[in-house]
């Protein structure tokens, strides 16, 4: 049947309808105080995205379904908050705030979740959808960006003092882990031995009364000159952690998706150093373009490596 064939656009990624499920299907996760009426307009989306399988356009139609969601969300945040969803114009005529200024009012009300951007980058998705100018669609390209609504979404009605919570003891651990931020460093991780330089402690989360942070952890190049050039770039170590114990000159932690050991050990060998140095005096002589879009790829990566962390557990919250 012509309605029921899959879209072969779908098998540059999955070969299969079960692994384009649980590839691109953003299943709705969210936490105990996220009202009904999202959860169950959410399906909506959930349902759209599982049968784009068989029309590859179709796809784009969840996110705007789940833009309107959001809309939703907000203004029930608004009247949780007891913040009125309409005001008075200079004439005296009741009128609907617009989307913009309920999240103005919403931020101002829980200035401490600091969701400013992130809740006025949902709502330019959803104006630019709302008003489309010319017919065109992204597919799964927009995976990515669904999956971080449903973020917003979630961190939305996580009550404020949670959240400041998770950003106090973020600030807490990387003052704890400030000695591991310069100099060379060795990565012991899975029976593998890595020169790393440089950390940064992107996010704390508490989960059954368990802390566990997302690290990021950046490598050593033994030709850092030519991946700087051709934009070749390894992959940084990207790890959520959980039981951090610190030493004199080394700390060690769990892997909190399979329990493996992580240790991180100052390195004092001379063929180590020589490396180190060459990374550093090719950065030194890289250039300002180099060094900034290298930069801002870490940045991006690290960025949708917390989506997919808070994904995996701010519902559990």
């Amino acid at each position: 049947m012509e309605y029921h064939e899959p879209d072969r656009t779908w098998s540059i990624w999955c070969q299969t309808y079960e692994s384009y499920v649980e590839t691109f299907v953003v299943k709705g996760r969210f936490h105990s105080n996220v009202p009904e009426d999202i959860v169950k307009s959410y399906k909506v989306a959930e349902y759209i995205m599982a049968h784009a399988y068989y029309f590859y356009p179709m796809y784009d139609e969840a996110m705007i379904r789940l833009t309107g969601i959001f809309e939703m969300a907000i203004k029930k945040r608004c009247i949780a908050l007891n913040i009125p969803l309409k005001e008075l114009t200079d004439k005296g005529i009741l009128k609907e705030k617009t989307l913009s200024k309920l999240i103005k009012d919403v931020t101002k009300k829980e200035r401490g979740k600091q969701m400013h951007f992130q809740l006025n980058w949902a709502r330019n998705i959803r104006n630019l959808l709302a008003h489309p100018k010319d017919y065109g669609f992204s597919g799964g390209n927009i995976h990515s960006a669904i999956q971080e609504i449903v973020n917003i979404i979630n961190l939305l009605f996580i009550p404020e003092n949670l959240l400041i919570s998770f950003f106090n003891e973020r600030k807490r651990m990387a003052a704890l882990l400030k000695l591991f931020s310069k100099g060379l460093w060795v990565l012991t991780y899975k029976s593998n031995r890595y020169l790393v330089a440089g950390r940064e402690v992107v996010s704390a989360i508490r989960i059954d009364n368990k802390w566990k942070y997302l690290v990021v952890l950046m490598p050593v190049y033994h030709n850092f000159s030519n991946a700087l050039v051709e934009h070749k770039y390894l992959e940084a170590f990207r790890l959520l952690i959980t039981d951090v114990k610190i030493g004199k000159n080394s700390f060690t932690a769990t892997d909190a998706r399979d329990g493996l050991l992580i240790m991180i050990e100052k390195s004092h060998k001379d063929k180590d150093l020589e490396t180190y140095r060459k990374h550093l005096d090719s950065w030194q002589k890289a250039t300002k373009e180099n060094q900034v879009i290298y930069l801002n790829s870490n940045q991006v990566d690290t960025d949708r490596k917390e989506s997919v962390m808070q994904y995996e557990w701010l519902y559990k919250t």
